[in-house]
């Protein structure tokens, strides 16, 4: 029996190599495809192509402005803030907080606009101010985790004091920097919401 299952592995192996072999050896490499252009580097997509992950504006994330992303995560924020507590749409809560701590993680990564630095006085208030931008953005992630972690379990009520102080130190943050936030704007006449 033993002899059997030796030989048995040793073709699988043999198979196994052939064919590992037989794909290395393909145009292109393990991925098939066209050979690498001039100038390309191994590995990135030939032209037309977009390398996995890549949305249409680039690498997803990329493009996303600032203001845009604080927009996406205010929206998200007042959205979790009506409907929180209800345990009934836990998948939408926990995707909303998702989309929390995306925005605020693309935020993180982009410097602070010249119109919120024209307010410091020197280069190392600037730098405070870059700093401060950050950690804020820190925080707010880590609530949003603890937030997440809220709902998976259940505790809707500690999600809700979670969502609560990730708006505190946001609008504690905005104080310190000088951004005035925009309100919402009121739906149209006529179209109800």
């Amino acid at each position: 029996m033993f002899k059997r299952s030796v030989g048995f592995s040793l073709a699988v192996i043999s198979l196994s190599l052939l064919a590992g072999a037989s794909i290395a050896l393909q145009p292109g490499g393990p991925g098939g495809g066209q050979p690498p252009q001039p100038g390309q580097q191994p590995g990135q997509p030939g032209p037309g192509k977009r390398a996995p992950g890549e949305g249409r504006g680039g690498p997803r994330g990329e493009g996303v402005s600032l203001e845009n992303a604080m927009k996406g995560m205010n929206r998200a924020m007042r959205t979790l803030k009506a409907q929180i507590a209800d345990a009934g749409k836990k998948d939408e809560n926990l995707r909303l907080l998702g989309e929390v701590q995306r925005f605020a993680v693309l935020s993180k990564g982009q410097p602070l606009p010249a119109k919120v630095l024209e307010h410091a006085k020197d280069d190392a208030a600037k730098a405070d101010m870059s700093k401060w931008f950050r950690a804020d953005l820190i925080a707010i992630v880590r609530l949003a985790l603890d937030a997440e972690e809220a709902v998976l379990a259940g505790k809707t009520a500690d999600a809700a004091a979670k969502l609560d102080e990730m708006a505190k130190r946001r609008d504690a943050a905005h104080d310190r920097l000088g951004i005035k936030e925009e309100e919402p704007a009121a739906a149209p006449p006529g179209r109800g919401g």
